[in-house]
């Protein structure tokens, strides 16, 4: 029975002391990084509620706040003297309908832009709270605001209630893919040739949505420096590979901010369905417009016009790079897929011969490293670096 109050003592002793292990310093930033929700007074004045997270960046006492306006995240910082996050105006989307940014800003109380920061204040309780006002406003490409058109969304005080731990992660590590980049950076359309190098980059599977996959970082080798971006794509429906519109990380002083879609994706962005994108397509061209997945030899393939880079500065500045400004069609080729050699089989499913020809459309034999050549493999004709 002694051994038995002792073994209980013991039990006790050990709960109360997981639990206080456990209970989070709400000073420090990895106690406030939790889920949330985001209670706020919208523009009608009611009250609206909004499941948001508060994650750890990658930069020191950088936070990231994920939900508060839909895919769009912001950036913030930890303040370890007040325990506060601060919140800067910061761009937070781009929207190639109407050629403007969408920018979250800090507003004063005559809905003018105020160049201060949001400070969500902490409470020491879990919570946040913030009285004034916050919106998300349009911005023209050259930087200024677009007060005349009005707030696209905006609320005025906002306070955090704690509601639990973060989520599991929504990417897992899924080894290594090869991008073959002929068409998505030329680098830049006015060059007139695409890449087609081979680069090997992390791939990342969601935990949530089978059959979608992103690529880390992508084009940060062919820049020659980090650039925080990823390439997604979804080959749940290996006849219709969809890559949604998604921002590069990519601005080029000439031609402006680089974005990447297929035709498809194209489609989803603007409010239509996969069916609408069909029926947009002229028959019998469906191969030039559409990217597939060859489960055979694990590869996405995307041809020159199905999956291309949006360069978006002005509206008189938007560049849809394709076949017409040099570019080719691109391969990502999953871990365990078909090798580099291994393209041209993929391609013309190896009963097709492939056949180059010079820039003036004269065969050529035997192709050097590095030349310019149009390559054909059955119906399909690409521009290449051999």
């Amino acid at each position: 029975m002694k051994k038995f109050y002792s073994l209980f003592l013991v039990f006790i002793t050990f709960t109360v002391f997981t639990s206080v292990a456990e209970d989070p310093d709400y000073s420090t930033i990895d106690g406030i990084c939790a889920s949330y929700n985001w209670m706020t007074y919208g523009s009608d004045g009611d009250e609206v509620y909004i499941p948001v997270t508060l994650k750890k960046g990658t930069a020191e006492n950088e936070i990231v706040i994920s939900g508060v306006f839909g895919k769009y995240e912001l950036k913030a910082t930890f303040d370890p003297s007040t325990a506060n996050v601060i919140i800067p105006n910061q761009r937070v989307g781009f929207d190639p309908d109407k050629m403007q940014f969408l920018s979250f800003v800090h507003l004063d109380y005559d809905d003018n832009v105020d160049s201060e920061p949001v400070e969500l204040e902490n409470c020491f309780d879990g919570d946040f709270a913030y009285y004034e006002y916050y919106g998300v406003v349009a911005e023209s490409m050259d930087s200024e605001y677009l007060m005349s058109e009005g707030f696209i969304e905006y609320g005025s005080f906002a306070f955090l209630f704690r509601t639990g731990e973060l989520p599991v992660t929504q990417w897992e590590e899924a080894g290594i893919a090869t991008l073959f980049d002929g068409g998505f950076f030329t680098p830049l359309p006015r060059f007139g040739i695409g890449f087609k190098t081979p680069v090997e980059v992390a791939l990342e599977r969601s935990t949530e949505t089978e059959g979608l996959y992103r690529l880390v970082h992508p084009w940060s080798s062919y820049f020659g420096k980090e650039i925080d971006s990823y390439l997604e794509f979804d080959i749940s429906d290996p006849e219709c590979v969809i890559i949604p519109t998604q921002s590069t990380g990519v601005i080029d002083e000439e031609l402006g901010l680089a974005s990447v879609q297929n035709f498809v994706g194209m489609y989803i962005a603007n409010g239509f369905g996969v069916d609408d994108a069909m029926a947009a397509i002229t028959p019998g061209t469906e191969g030039k417009h559409i990217c597939t997945y060859d489960d055979k030899n694990k590869v996405v393939i995307m041809p020159v016009n199905a999956a291309f880079t949006t360069f978006a500065k002005d509206a008189d500045g938007y560049y849809n790079v394709g076949s017409n400004y040099g570019a080719a069609d691109s391969y990502i080729v999953m871990p365990g897929g078909t090798a580099v050699g291994g393209i041209d089989n993929v391609l013309n499913d190896g009963t097709t011969v492939t056949r180059y020809y010079n820039l003036q459309g004269m065969p050529i034999e035997n192709p050097v490293p590095g030349q310019l050549v149009i390559r054909r493999a059955g119906s399909i004709t690409s521009k290449v670096v051999f």
